[in-house]
């Protein structure tokens, strides 16, 4: 999927107040794309494997540096820095108005990483044991690695996890589902051998299999593979809004823009090489026209304000090229 632009924040003069000692930078982020942060009065970078969902909040205090990160559901980070390498005066920080710039992290190594750390956290709030969690997550990013994937890949769920968090915010989903959210959206392509139906259940079945072996509780469990499981046919019931958030994550790559549905269309038909022109099209269309058909195609408010329309522009877009061919 497209990967999100990182967003601008603004800081207003005056925003922070500094004593002489140790500082403590904290910042509030969700989980998947780098970020550099350039202030005024002396520049302090940093770089944090995260993806942004909300403005981060920062506070200064007192006391030795630490860039604390809290990358939801992932533990946070510090590390040292030394006093000399923030030059700001005492009693004040002077932080002029204007914009601190973000840069994202798109390399395939930095999505690896937020994948498999993602995964692990989840796995753990679940009150599941740790090294296994871990080798469960490192298992996850090597599928996802895998030389004939194309575009059901490491950027791709990567942006799963991404859209499904910013539609579980809207959605208000509580921690326990969020968790589910995360497990299902991780797993739900990591076995990918172009098979629809069966590489969704064998997903399912590797994550239940991972799952039972970190010692989860069997309804996580269970739950974890139900939401693989809603991929197959890509349908759930009305209720269930976790598995909204999922589906619709799973399908925001039909509401990018034109150059990066292009380049979506182009990695799937690699994917789909061993067919032949006439059987691709023949199955591409058929599956295009029954998203088409859908109406709404978005199960959730907040997809369809971001994608509805620009996904049926693209879907009736690629159906006139399908047809035009014969």
């Amino acid at each position: 999927m497209s990967p999100l632009q990182a967003p601008e924040f603004r800081i207003q003069a005056g925003e922070f107040q500094v004593q002489v000692g140790e500082f403590r930078i904290q910042q509030r982020v969700s989980p998947t794309q780098a970020r550099e942060f350039r202030i005024q009065a002396g520049e302090f970078p940093t770089q944090t494997p995260a993806f942004p969902t909300q403005a981060p909040e920062f506070r200064v205090q007192a006391g030795e540096f630490r860039v604390q990160e809290r990358v939801s559901p992932v533990q946070a980070t510090e590390f040292p820095i030394q006093a000399t390498e923030f030059p700001v005066q005492a009693t004040e920080f002077p932080v002029l108005v204007g914009e601190i710039p973000s840069r994202r992290c798109d390399s395939p190594l930095c999505q690896d990483e937020v994948v498999e750390s993602v995964w692990a956290e989840a796995v753990c709030s679940l009150a599941g044991i740790r090294s296994v969690a871990e080798a469960a997550a490192a298992e996850l990013v090597t599928r996802y690695a895998e030389p004939h994937r194309r575009y059901h890949d490491a950027t791709h769920v990567s942006a799963v996890l991404r859209d499904s968090a910013i539609l579980a915010d809207e959605l208000e989903l509580v921690s326990r589902e969020r968790n589910h959210l995360i497990l299902a959206a991780g797993a739900h392509d990591v076995i990918y051998q172009c098979k629809p139906g069966e590489d969704e259940r064998r997903s399912a079945a590797w994550a239940g299999q991972w799952l039972r072996r970190a010692a989860v509780g069997e309804s996580d469990v269970a739950r974890v593979e139900a939401l693989v499981l809603t991929t197959v046919t890509h349908s759930a019931p009305p209720d269930d809004l976790t598995a909204h958030a999922l589906l619709d994550a799973d399908l925001a790559i039909l509401g990018t823009d034109q150059a990066t549905y292009e380049k979506y269309r182009a990695a799937v038909r690699k994917e789909y090489g061993s067919l032949d022109e006439l059987a691709w099209r023949a199955g591409r269309a058929a599956l295009m026209s029954g998203l088409l058909a859908r109406r709404p195609l978005y199960r959730t408010a907040a997809a369809r304000r971001r994608w509805e329309t620009t996904a049926r522009a693209n879907i009736a877009r690629e159906l006139e090229f399908l047809n035009a061919l014969g």
